[in-house]
């Protein structure tokens, strides 16, 4: 058997989500598992951060937006090789 280079530290959670709210917000066993591993387990943590109450920020508000905006719309008219890149990038991001 290969012996691992690295200590994994898996952490077990304190507290397990209830059926009741892995019902109520449809969880899957797979996110439920995350979200306990996480330690987000009760009603309203899993609330605020399954809702859309637009706590998103505005993409536009980083430094030199509007300037890569720019370069993208131009790669892409132009169809250069670095509309390909950056897409691909955005895509992947």
């Amino acid at each position: 058997m290969i012996k691992s280079k690295y200590a994994w530290d898996i952490k077990h959670p304190e507290s397990k989500i209830t059926d009741d709210i892995a019902s109520k917000y449809k969880l899957t066993p797979i996110v439920k598992k995350i979200l306990e591993s996480k330690g987000l387990t009760d009603a309203n943590t899993i609330e605020s951060l399954l809702s859309d109450d637009g706590v998103l920020h505005n993409p536009m508000a980083m430094s030199d937006m509007q300037k890569a905006v720019e370069t993208y719309q131009f790669s892409y008219r132009s169809k250069s090789k670095k509309y390909l890149y950056m897409g691909t990038m955005m895509r992947t991001v």
